[in-house]
């Protein structure tokens, strides 16, 4: 009878420690795949973020490069106005030229004094802005 017992009882302890070993493996295992996903989730995290990065650098990249087209065509612009600004000058200066030789012919025919005016042209080029 008491090895009866004792043999009930390490077969309850056996079974238990077998059961015990059962759950243990079954934890172990849980495991490894809740890992496995979490390894999955980071991994696809990491991809995510960095097309992410991706599509905001090309964002980016093109945003700088609208920026400089723009600034290059504002220079062209610039460049361009300027040219016609002096080619206007230019055709103002020549004639205010054309009329000034004009007007001094006229006074020296008339017989007038030129070196008034003589002098008041070479102040105005004198002058400058």
């Amino acid at each position: 009878m008491i090895e009866r017992s004792r043999d009930q009882q390490m077969n309850i302890r056996a079974a238990e420690k077998g059961r015990l070993q059962a759950e243990e493996r079954a934890f172990v295992a849980q495991w490894k795949v809740r890992n496995e996903q979490l390894r999955r989730e980071e991994e696809m995290e990491k991809i995510s973020t960095f097309q992410r990065n991706k599509t905001l650098q090309d964002a980016h990249v093109r945003a700088i490069g609208l920026k400089l087209d723009k600034a290059a065509y504002q220079r062209t612009r610039e460049m361009e106005e300027a040219l016609a600004t002096e080619v206007v000058m230019a055709e103002d200066e020549e004639l205010f030229k054309h009329y000034t030789a004009v007007c001094m012919e006229e006074w020296k025919s008339q017989g007038k004094d030129l070196m008034p005016m003589m002098l008041e042209l070479t102040k105005r080029n004198k002058v400058t802005f």
